[in-house]
């Protein structure tokens, strides 16, 4: 065994979840005191909503997490956990009666269930002791148990819910809660949490924490091995322990003493588990059984975000949008809306009307703008709404550029002009220069002239003269690019990139599709039509701005600037 090797107790990179090595990253602290906060009936008054949830993607540790929770639930807390959610409504009410031992007999009644259900919980009240069901894996749970799961949290008292839920589950979880109905289970979440991977820093921490909790004493990776580790790993938790398990496995086979970069490699490739890998071949499968146009541009939006195509399955809504401005007598207003359509996503509560490029909203009313200026300086805030947008509830402190790659998204930050940033299409967050104050908006929609910003929890409406008199051109947007593209598509290219972009093509211009792993001339001409008709450089080659406007095109779903074209 490698640990012996190493003189270490025990391994250090087991995949199972043990609280002993939980890594408390500065994410990770933070998932946990949601958690916390979320159930902390006694001391919070906002936690009566009902239901607390944590996202991640397989092998953040979200598994750790709610192990290193449980143990610190205090006395008072009576706990359910189901691990298997994936059971029909009376298979889920028998084993939330098993989770919390209630005693019941065959039954085929969801209300002889529920009833009991009810008398345990008020019996338990009675004594003092809050109810908590913990749900792993809940991406897996339907509509239908995720309502019974709400009904069940109507059983209350005045002050509070006599049941809290803990959701666990990746990231398509999420999009489960987005459907508008489910929207009165979402508006009970008192809190919530998405663990990211970890950063490049965090990675090599995270290393020399479970080395020093088994034992290790002197160095066992070479600094440049953990960034090796951290490039082939993505920085998720699981990942890095299966491979660094076996680089250290190769380092002893060779009674090496340190684990350096070529050992490092080898274990990446050994496990094959890099997140470099494109896996060309489960592309091979589809093309040799002849899938048809639909299946092929399912399959590619499948690979590329399962969220999106849980939404485009579940019929997920876009973001409700504000009624249009009323129309106000003279220039010089700002107006203050009576009242705006129920929020998804937390939209902006407020909104504001700025009708006029003649209008100095610092002069009409000074105390509501300056508000504005001075809880509107902070662009992770606005990244944080993008980011919701798009369908990812993330903390503020992870609401940063470098982070959002794992999510699936790319994050552009250039300096563009007004024709560019509509061109693009996408909300965008913008930079605007108001009296020397630097301040961050969303620019959410634009609509004949209109423009949506937001501004912390501020709508405002301006129109494009007003908005040029302050932009300068800074600007940062989301937008999702395919498995393996890596900026360029040239004719002659090979792999697995290329078939995808010949089944992508071919279902938007109604043609057959061909089983194809090689640029040619014929997929070639297909691209410089698609160019053509996007009003792109038409030269063959697949570069960001057409990646961009075919991701657009493949996935009608995703946000948009340009209201017309939502």
């Amino acid at each position: 065994m490698s640990f012996q090797f190493f003189n270490l107790e025990e391994a250090a990179f087991s995949i199972a979840p043990n609280p002993k090595y939980w890594f408390m990253s500065d994410r990770h602290q933070e998932a946990l005191k949601q958690l916390m906060y979320g159930l902390d009936s006694k001391d919070h008054a906002q936690s009566s909503g009902g239901f607390v949830l944590l996202t991640g993607e397989v092998g953040t540790g979200k598994t750790t997490a709610l192990r290193t929770m449980l143990k610190q639930l205090p006395s008072h807390c009576q706990l359910a956990h189901i691990v298997h959610p994936g059971l029909n409504s009376m298979e889920m009410l028998a084993a939330i009666c098993d989770g919390f031992d209630i005693d019941y007999q065959s039954s085929d009644s969801p209300k002889y269930f529920i009833d009991l259900i009810e008398a345990y919980l008020r019996q338990q009240h009675a004594a003092d002791l809050q109810c908590i069901l913990v749900i792993d894996e809940a991406q897996h749970l339907g509509v239908e148990n995720l309502e019974l799961l709400r009904l069940l949290t109507n059983i209350e008292t005045d002050v509070q819910k006599l049941l809290r839920v803990v959701l666990i589950g990746q990231p398509e979880l999420q999009a489960l809660l987005a459907q508008s109905n489910l929207r009165q289970l979402a508006q009970r979440i008192t809190a919530r949490y998405h663990l990211l991977a970890l950063d490049s820093d965090e990675t090599q921490a995270y290393v020399t924490f479970r080395l020093q909790v088994a034992g290790a004493n002197r160095t066992i990776f070479s600094r440049a091995a953990l960034k090796r580790l951290y490039f082939h790993s993505g920085g998720v938790p699981r990942l890095i322990n299966l491979i660094a398990e076996r680089a250290m496995q190769i380092a002893a086979d060779n009674q090496l003493s340190r684990v350096e970069v070529k050992q490092l490699y080898l274990a990446a490739q050994q496990t094959n588990f890099s997140t470099l890998d494109t896996q060309p071949l489960r592309w091979w499968p589809w093309a040799l059984c002849g899938v048809t146009i639909a299946c092929a541009a399912a399959f590619s939006i499948s690979l590329l975000n399962p969220d999106l195509f849980a939404a485009l399955i579940n019929g997920q809504p876009k973001p409700a949008i504000a009624s249009e401005p009323k129309q106000v007598n003279g220039a010089n207003q700002l107006l203050l809306a009576e009242s705006l359509p129920e929020p998804v996503l937390d939209e902006p509560v407020n909104q504001l009307f700025v009708m006029d490029e003649s209008v100095e909203l610092q002069s009409v009313i000074q105390e509501n703008w300056q508000s504005i200026i001075l809880e509107s300086n902070s662009q992770a805030s606005a990244l944080q709404k993008l980011l919701r947008i798009w369908g990812y509830e993330v903390s503020l402190a992870q609401s940063r550029c470098e982070l959002v790659t794992t999510l699936s998204l790319q994050c552009k930050e250039q300096t563009s002009d007004w024709h560019s940033l509509k061109q693009l299409n996408y909300p965008a967050i913008v930079s605007l220069n108001i009296d020397d104050n630097a301040v961050y908006a969303l620019l959410r929609h634009v609509r004949e002239g209109e423009l949506e910003l937001w501004f912390d929890q501020q709508r405002v409406f301006v129109e494009e003269t007003w908005f040029k008199r302050y932009w300068q051109g800074q600007m940062m947007t989301l937008w999702q690019q395919p498995s393996g593209f890596e900026g360029l598509i040239k004719p002659g290219a090979r792999g697995a990139i290329v078939f995808w972009l010949e089944q992508s093509l071919s279902q938007l211009q109604n043609r057959s599709p061909r089983a194809l792993s090689y640029y040619d001339e014929q997929l070639e001409a297909s691209v410089t039509q698609f160019q053509l008709q996007h009003q792109l450089k038409a030269d063959g080659i697949v570069g960001e701005q057409t990646m961009i406007k075919l991701m657009q095109a493949i996935q009608p779903l995703q946000p948009q600037l340009l209201e017309g074209n939502s």
